[in-house]
């Protein structure tokens, strides 16, 4: 088994590409980021056997943080470690620049989440119906944050609110959350809420709100408390009863 690094910048040798999109759509229903393996702008580690690719992970730089994406070892090369040969391959190359990193890992099971507290991150949100109809369709799995990074909380200096209708999230960026606004948000996206302390101490015990931890908004390179809506997309994710290693601390979501 052999463990490539492409710096950022790199070109992947051709059909590289391809076999990386075929692992994804092989373990996927839908995986929304297949464009990300293409972008010469990451940190890209590729485990191949007998000239197979058989696992794949990333790391982008957002801002102060890397975001650390897309780890997935081949069906038939797991259980022998292979992916957390990957995690910390990668993990070594971001802190080797002397940065630190986020990341969103998944609750179908625990195994992403506890290759992450083995590297010493930490868990800092859990955002439940996260994900629509990635591993099922018509399912909504949820996510877990995890971090390294010493956060401080700091107050959104604009007001946003952006849909991406592909993944079916709103989120809504803003140092004084507006009723109008938080009242108009979709009932079937996972919608999210991010806020300063002056948001947290309007929106704690808000009806229809949970605390969903700490997240990373790279528009402004900051940290900032999260609130999720406990709408339909809410309501589908706890259905799946998510699988979550560790809970951050103060949070709980009632599973």
């Amino acid at each position: 088994m052999n463990l490539t690094v492409y710096e950022p910048g790199t070109d992947l040798p051709p059909g590289m590409v391809a076999a990386v999109h075929e692992l994804f759509r092989a373990s996927y229903h839908r995986y929304h980021y297949l464009a990300e393996v293409a972008s010469t702008g990451r940190i890209k580690v590729i485990a191949t056997a007998h000239d197979r690719v058989c696992g794949y992970a990333s790391a982008s730089r957002t801002g102060k943080l890397y975001r650390l994406a897309n780890l997935l070892v081949d069906l038939g090369s797991r259980g022998a470690g292979l992916g957390r040969r990957l995690e910390r391959v990668r993990y070594d190359c971001v802190r080797d620049r002397g940065m630190s990193c986020y990341v969103s890992c998944t609750c179908e099971d625990s195994t992403s989440q506890v290759l992450k507290l083995d590297l010493g991150m930490r868990p800092v949100a859990v955002k439940i119906g996260y994900r629509a109809d990635v591993v099922r369709p018509g399912e909504r799995g949820s996510a877990v944050v995890f971090t390294d990074d010493a956060i401080e909380v700091a107050e959104p200096q604009d007001d946003s609110i952006v849909r991406n209708d592909a993944l079916r999230r709103t989120r809504y960026v803003s140092a004084d959350p507006k009723p109008e606004v938080l009242a108009g948000l979709p009932a079937d996206d996972f919608a999210e809420v991010l806020t300063g302390s002056g948001g947290l101490r309007r929106m704690a015990g808000m009806p229809g709100f949970r605390l969903a931890g700490h997240e990373y908004d790279a528009v402004d390179a900051q940290w900032h408390y999260c609130f999720q809506a406990c709408n339909a997309a809410y309501e589908e994710g706890m259905r799946q009863q998510p699988t979550i290693a560790v809970m951050p601390e103060q949070l709980d979501v009632g599973l």
